[in-house]
């Protein structure tokens, strides 16, 4: 098959932790595809200043430069280096966090000219950012589809959007994050990684005192990537060390966000990176369909008080059940390998646009399904 694939996404002039997804996304894409990443630099690296404090002086006021182009052209600008594509290309994906990113495709030059079919993924989608976003939104319509993680904002989306428009879900690198068939010890007794409750994180510090258990969590703010090859594989190779694995819905992690969530409900990546790894996860289950679907096994997440008043009792209830808790890592893994890998999401956009896979593509998958295989044998010795 003889296809070429032209990636692009704002992770190298965006390097916050949430840009990860799409960097993780692009490197698995490109194992199987015929395919050329285009992620810039910044386009203000010149001025010193990074991506934090450009960040910082939109939101306290200083954007003047920012205001002026949008008074003349209605869009949120840029972030990324001007790149000029000269080349055809049969498929163009983009992928990006917020709706406000939309605009970083004006920096991609010709890229529509030059690419037979076009699709974008938009992680952060709230109804309630449309109405101000409508310059940024009608980028979307040169597209030939738009996914969206979530999925309650498509109704509203479609009064801004012309292009036909689907629910995503996000993923993981299940091969990367796999813990078979080294099985390393899980020396790590609970990993906490982004945003958390005040109250559990205190619970947990407690546990460190009290029981000398092994605890990770971010201890910088504002952080930036160096790598994000390092960043990822150091994630997948902490998921696979833990026991258990903290993940929250947004609406119970985010309340300052909750203004901007409104009644609407989304999945999380974080739940796809911790089952991947095999780890229990710890935290509340995303109250919509599309999560009941996704994680449709017992105990995929195994539901504790937001306050943290029952921590210390769930993970000692756990610990000795080892029945219970071996399943609930199995299923994790299993589902992962099987349904959640970054591959199968990438099928179903090659499926919406009517292209089959790549050989590389159904290797990949086959890999997957043999070290499933695998485990189901060994658990049924």
């Amino acid at each position: 098959m003889d296809r070429k694939v032209l990636l692009v996404s704002n992770h190298n002039a965006v390097t916050r932790p949430w840009n990860g997804v799409p960097y993780e996304f692009l490197n698995v894409i490109a194992g199987i595809e015929d395919a050329t990443i285009v992620a810039p630099p910044p386009l203000r690296r010149d001025l010193g200043l990074n991506y934090s404090a450009m960040e910082f002086l939109r939101n306290a006021g200083g954007e003047l430069a920012d205001q002026a182009r949008r008074a003349v052209r209605g869009k949120f600008p840029g972030v990324m280096q001007p790149v000029t594509i000269d080349q055809d290309y049969d498929v163009c994906f983009f992928m990006c966090q917020f709706s406000k990113n939309l605009g970083d495709m004006e920096q991609v030059k010709n890229w529509r000219a030059r690419s037979k079919l076009a699709v974008a993924f938009v992680l952060e989608t709230w109804s309630s950012q449309f109405a101000r976003r409508k310059a940024d939104l009608a980028i979307l319509n040169e597209f030939d589809h738009v996914f969206v993680l979530n999925a309650s904002s498509i109704p509203e989306l479609k009064k801004y959007v012309t292009a036909p428009v689907s629910f995503l879900a996000t993923g993981a690198d299940a091969l990367a994050s796999c813990p078979h068939p080294a099985n390393a010890p899980r020396v790590v007794d609970i990993l906490s990684m982004g945003r958390r409750r005040p109250e559990v994180h205190e619970a947990a510090l407690k546990l460190v005192r009290d029981r000398d258990i092994f605890y990770i969590h971010d201890i910088w703010g504002n952080i930036t990537a160096r790598d994000w090859g390092e960043i990822r594989a150091a994630n997948a190779d902490m998921t696979r060390r833990c026991k258990y694995y903290v993940a929250w819905d947004p609406v119970t992690v985010s309340p300052i966000k909750n203004d901007v969530i409104g009644n609407e409900r989304a999945i999380s990546t974080r739940y796809f990176e911790g089952a991947a790894g095999g780890a229990i996860m710890i935290g509340s289950r995303a109250g919509c369909e599309e999560f009941d679907a996704l994680f449709d096994w017992p105990d995929a997440v195994v539901e504790i008080d937001p306050e943290g008043g029952d921590l210390a009792a769930v993970l000692e209830a756990l610990d000795a059940d080892t029945e219970r808790a071996e399943a609930a890592r199995r299923n994790n893994v299993l589902n992962s390998l099987r349904r959640h890998d970054w591959a199968f999401r990438w099928e179903r956009i090659l499926e919406t646009l009517g292209l089959e896979t790549t050989a590389a593509h159904r290797a990949r998958v086959a890999e997957m399904a043999r070290l499933a295989g695998e485990i189901d044998v060994a658990d049924a010795s």
